[in-house]
């Protein structure tokens, strides 16, 4: 399940020239210069620095990750989420840890290195005393769509307040709001939709929430190294704590 970060960007270059010199959907000039973040490969990659907790029941553990990219690699602000309730807090804490002391290949713009916002998905299969471990660029949302490589949408700036998944997890929060966004071809936020909310939000907060949305600037997701327009699914949770109006 090893990625190879390096072919993987060069699919992903290849697909950007091939879209450029085609002239579909021709997308504007910082869009064409832009390189996402990647999983890295190498001693400094996650499958390298990762450590699996023994006594990991055998099966197949899928992880949400979402962190900031500094131009030099390293990530922070890292947030883990299990997909599945009962995966242990010892291994949703090994990914987290993983995720924060990986290095990960950084997004560049005209060749410059810029930090961004990534979204990623680990996958592990426990089979006995082996685990294979993948790390994708996506949320996961589309991989029956687009495969397991395609790129999600990367946001270069704006951004609001939310809470740790892990704490999270621990049920600490007093809400919970799933909010699917739709980035076009040029990183234009098309649309936004809340979904699956639970405690209390005002009509207020929400419309808070769709302004500081629609000032956020995005890099479009690619499938096959092409811009594509493409769904990104971002979780909110809060407190009481939070500085929210209620």
């Amino acid at each position: 399940m090893t990625i190879t970060a390096g072919l993987f960007r060069n699919r992903v270059l290849r697909g950007l020239v091939f879209f450029i010199v085609s002239g579909a959907g021709m997308p504007n000039l910082a869009i064409a210069a832009f390189e996402p973040a990647l999983p890295a490969s190498g001693e400094r990659g996650f499958q390298s620095v990762m450590k699996m907790p023994e006594k990991i029941v055998d099966g197949v553990y899928r992880f949400r990750c979402e962190a900031i990219i500094n131009p030099n690699g390293r990530a922070r602000q890292v947030t883990c989420l299990s997909q599945l309730a009962d995966t242990s807090k010892q291994l949703l804490q090994a990914v987290s840890l993983a995720s924060e002391n990986a290095i990960f290949t950084p997004a560049r713009e005209h060749g410059d290195a810029i930090e961004v916002f990534m979204q990623f998905s680990v996958l592990i299969r426990v089979d006995g005393k082996n685990a294979m471990i993948g790390v994708f660029p996506n949320d996961g949302e589309h991989w029956t769509s687009y495969g397991m490589n395609y790129v999600s949408p990367q946001r270069v700036e704006g951004g609001f307040g939310r809470m740790n998944f892990v704490d999270a997890v621990e049920g600490q929060t007093t809400a919970h709001l799933k909010m699917r966004l739709r980035i076009g071809v040029n990183g234009e936020v098309l649309k936004v939709a809340f979904e699956e909310k639970t405690g209390l939000f005002i009509g207020r907060e929400l419309n808070n929430l769709k302004r500081s949305i629609k000032r956020m600037k995005f890099r479009p997701g690619l499938h096959n190294g092409v811009p594509t327009e493409m769904d990104y699914v971002e979780l909110y949770f809060r407190t009481d704590s939070a500085g929210m109006s209620r």
